[in-house]
């Protein structure tokens, strides 16, 4: 009676998970472990179930498994997670944790790493959606060192031979990282989609971030020292028709096979638990906004007033898209970096918003998916066609690439821009398409590139020049404006006027 997709959500949604459960008694708790190790590891002391009053007490510990990793070049360090599950006698129920996270990773001669933070969340699992109806949690005082190390190298002598590295040097540090994040907390709801998946959407919101960074790939003994700052930033998380039975499912076929002989013998059932997880999601989307962003160099302090970042991708689905934006607001740089003829040039504000359709992810999906074979050693793809997989992935011979309505600006001026392309990948192939570029405010621009030194600004002043001399009056005042048509392979044409192409 036991649902094993729910289980492996332990894998999926660390720190919290959540399992359909039998009441809280020693036979329950006997019978959870049982589960827990079909997705986890059936080794001594991995997986600890205890009933508890109402509740059953999940505890996880990694120690077990990291300690038979046979190389004495890595050694990891987890401490062991604890989970409360209690059963609300409706197919769903209530998960909670409270509690110290902390890891240590050593990879010897290349990177030291150590992650603490203190972790709390509550959610409720629904196990028929394999997934969280709700779900609410934080991690507080979160800190992070990073080492990276260069691995001593050999050398030539003076007479040319070659010198082993001596093994007893002291690896030189690369970058030393320090992060901290007072608190980062999430909410998310799940419910059925219309695919078989679950839609789910969630917030975030992280507060007094901080970065200090020496790099040391230059000069190890006189390493570079940046800090990044934030107080706050904010976000949220979309996840349309997510695929969480078929991936966990997956994921535990792994735990299943962890031996390497194993998935080859059993590849062909490898291939339906894949198929079964297609398409992973319809789509993802992440947004988020930076707060008063500020950046420590030997330079001197950089801001940013505001910093977005946009991304929305599809899965393997058909209809493949990929849409991302980048915007700031109020760029500030260090007084006296730039010359004085150079400040009325520095943008204060940008917006680059594009968006990739046109291609097919779930058709070449299937046909690697049908085509691997594990067991050839010299080419597992070999069985694949390769030029049906790429006339399947672009089944339009093209892609569509869209410049959306972004812009760069200054004080003094601002220059906007929009396009839309096709372009495909064979030989000969010229993208063609429409844009289109206004302007205010180049007189200023013009203006500040006529006070700098002829060395530097002599080519960008003429290019400007060249521009402006295209260009028709739009309908602010002082705008410019260039409608540009390549939609004929090879030919240019600016506000009507052929400038490329054949006999041009």
């Amino acid at each position: 009676m036991y649902s094993r997709h729910a289980i492996a959500a332990v894998l999926a949604l660390l720190p919290a998970s959540a399992v359909w459960a039998a009441p809280a008694t020693d036979d329950g708790a006997a019978r959870l472990k049982g589960v827990f190790e079909s997705y986890l590891s059936a080794t001594e002391g991995v997986v600890t179930v205890k009933a508890a009053g109402d509740v059953y007490d999940l505890t996880i510990d990694p120690a077990p498994l990291l300690a038979k990793i046979p190389s004495d070049e890595i050694a990891v360090t987890i401490l062991p997670m604890t989970y409360h599950l209690t059963d609300n006698g409706d197919g769903t129920w209530k998960v909670t944790e409270d509690q110290d996270v902390s890891w240590n990773v050593k990879v010897k001669g290349l990177q030291d790493q150590k992650l603490t933070a203190h972790s709390r969340s509550e959610g409720i699992w629904d196990e028929s959606l394999a997934a969280y109806r709700e779900m609410s949690g934080e991690m507080t005082n979160m800190v992070s060192d990073t080492v990276q190390y260069q691995t001593p190298v050999g050398r030539y002598n003076e007479q040319g031979q070659y010198v082993e590295p001596d093994p007893s040097e002291t690896p030189a540090v690369l970058s030393r990282d320090h992060q901290t994040i007072e608190r980062a907390s999430f909410k998310t709801t799940g419910k059925a989609a219309s695919n078989g998946g679950v839609d789910v959407v969630g917030t975030f919101d992280v507060q007094n971030v901080a970065q200090q960074s020496e790099l040391g790939v230059l000069d190890p003994a006189n390493p570079i020292k940046i800090g990044f700052a934030a107080p706050s930033y904010t976000g949220n998380v979309k996840i349309d028709g997510l695929q969480s039975k078929g991936i966990l499912t997956l994921a535990s076929w792994f735990v299943a096979h962890p031996d390497e002989d194993l998935v080859k013998a059993q590849q062909e059932d490898l291939r339906g638990k894949l198929s079964a997880a297609l398409p992973l999601w319809d789509e993802l989307a992440v947004d988020a906004d930076v707060k008063t962003v500020s950046i420590t160099s030997p330079y001197g302090n950089f801001g940013v007033d505001r910093l977005g970042v946009q991304l929305a991708v599809s899965g393997a689905t058909p209809d493949g898209h990929l849409r991302e934006k980048l915007s700031f607001d109020k760029l500030t740089v260090p007084e006296g970096l730039l010359p004085e003829w150079g400040v009325p040039l520095l943008p204060e504000q940008l917006n680059f918003e594009f968006d990739i359709k046109g291609f097919d992810l779930a058709a070449p999906a299937k046909m690697v998916i049908a085509a691997f074979d594990l067991n050839d050693k010299h080419d597992p793809l070999g069985k694949l066609d390769k030029d049906a997989v790429s006339k399947a992935f672009l089944p339009n011979g093209k892609l569509a690439v869209s410049l959306i309505d972004s812009n760069i600006a200054g004080k003094d001026y601002n220059i906007k821009y929009s396009a839309d392309l096709q372009t495909g990948f064979e030989d000969g192939d010229i993208p063609t398409g429409t844009a289109k570029i206004s302007a205010t405010g180049l007189d200023n621009v013009q203006a500040a590139l006529q006070a700098a030194p002829q060395e530097l600004a002599g080519q960008p002043l003429m290019m400007l020049t060249m521009a402006r001399a295209l260009a028709k009056p739009g309908i602010d005042k002082g705008e410019q404006v260039w409608a540009i048509d390549a939609t004929t392979p090879g030919v240019v044409k600016v506000n009507d006027m052929p400038i490329g192409g054949p006999g041009q």
